[in-house]
């Protein structure tokens, strides 16, 4: 009996030990992972954390969507938490890992693969406390707004406002209505039109139409595929302009019109006889302004946009931040219209002609260059997403 109670004891004690190391190599490392659905930094970071947590089983991913009320307040409670600075707070991609933050693309795939392994869980206590501290995430966020200025708003859209895939297909109107000899009020109005389709997009999307959106996951996708789309007709362009550029220098100048092969070559022909005042343009500039800039919001190195956006839902700070995120959306699409003013107002049309006989050279070729370097970023941008040049 007194051996049987011995063994007993025994077997006790030596589960006990066992499972203290089993529960000391058990534990996991956590990762919570903030993005967006459609952005293209998001969409590149994404398939690289799932790469990593492939080959370590210790690694456990937490993915959450900005978007959405609740984790926009759980970022705010790890960034205050964490000492993130204001300049970086609700910015995405960002991960939580540990004692660390790494946020943006470059940062997150600059640090982790060299410290990913020097992480275990005891790590993640840290991360742990922060996430049950009684910090009010929703209370920071407004906190945070209130300290916004004026100058601070103009700042940050005029940044985000330099957009390469919305200057691309800008400077392909213009372009396009200068080869066609249009009036420079065309360009005017087409700017305008393009510009307009920038502006309401980001303003309806600011007040709800980009929650909405965001509950389609096919959106990523579509993000995707755009960039892929708009890289390949940039280099076109870029192809046709110096085509005729070299045509140009073979004196054939009266066979380029930065031209579409074929049916497509005549079906523009076609539009712009039948609609002299170029109304079909204008509406085509402002259609594809629209889904561009639905696509691109919130995905900015900027925090002050999803804070405005946020405090927004708050009855008592709405009209101030419905302000600011017009100031924020005048201030984004000034770049645009300093582009298509500076065309307007650089020419008249008496000397339109003119200008282009003499220097539409020139034209293509600079047009040429800078199609092909937009094309070339969007390019790599668009490979990025889908897991590419890591």
């Amino acid at each position: 009996m007194k051996k049987l109670i011995l063994f007993f004891l025994f077997t006790i004690l030596l589960f006990s030990f066992f499972s203290k190391i089993t529960l000391s190599y058990s534990g996991d490392i956590l990762i919570y992972y903030f993005y967006i659905e459609g952005c293209p930094e998001c969409a590149r970071v994404k398939p690289f954390l799932e790469s990593l947590e492939a080959k370590d089983s210790r690694l456990k991913i937490t993915k959450l969507n900005i978007v959405l009320t609740e984790n926009q307040e759980l970022r705010a409670k790890l960034d205050e938490f964490y000492g993130v600075p204001e300049d970086k707070r609700g910015v995405v991609p960002a991960i939580f890992i540990g004692k660390d933050v790494y946020i943006r693309e470059n940062d997150i795939f600059n640090n982790i693969n060299k410290k990913i392994n020097n992480y275990s869980y005891e790590d993640s206590e840290y991360l742990l406390k922060g996430l049950s501290s009684t910090i009010s995430g929703q209370e920071k966020i407004k906190e945070y707004f209130q300290n916004f200025g004026v100058l601070v708003i103009f700042a940050a859209g005029l940044i985000d406002g330099v957009n390469p895939c919305a200057f691309a297909v800008l400077i392909f109107f213009i372009t396009f209505l200068l080869s066609q000899n249009r009036k420079r009020e065309d360009i005017l109005l087409t700017g305008i039109s393009f510009t307009l389709g920038v502006f309401l997009a980001y303003l309806l999307s600011g007040i709800g139409l980009f929650r909405i959106i965001q509950k389609y996951s096919v959106i990523a996708l579509f993000s995707k595929i755009l960039y892929i789309i708009m890289s390949i007709l940039v280099l076109f362009f870029a192809f046709l302009s110096y085509r005729d550029y070299l045509k140009i220098k073979r004196g054939e100048g009266e066979d380029i019109t930065l031209q579409l092969p074929g049916v497509f070559k005549k079906s523009a022909k076609n539009i712009i006889k039948k609609q002299p005042k170029s109304s079909l343009i204008f509406l085509t500039a402002f259609l594809i302004a629209f889904p561009i800039s639905v696509i691109e919001f919130l995905c900015t190195g900027q925090t002050y946009l999803p804070t405005i956006v946020y405090i927004i839902g708050i009855p008592e700070l709405t009209s101030k931040a419905t302000l600011y995120l017009i100031i924020y959306n005048l201030m984004f699409v000034l770049p645009l219209i300093i582009i298509f003013l500076g065309v307007y107002f650089g020419l008249t049309n008496r000397n339109l002609g003119e200008f282009m006989r003499k220097n539409v050279g020139k034209i293509k070729l600079v047009t040429s260059i800078i199609f092909l370097v937009l094309g070339l970023f969007l390019l790599y941008l668009s490979l990025r997403s889908f897991g590419l040049f890591i």
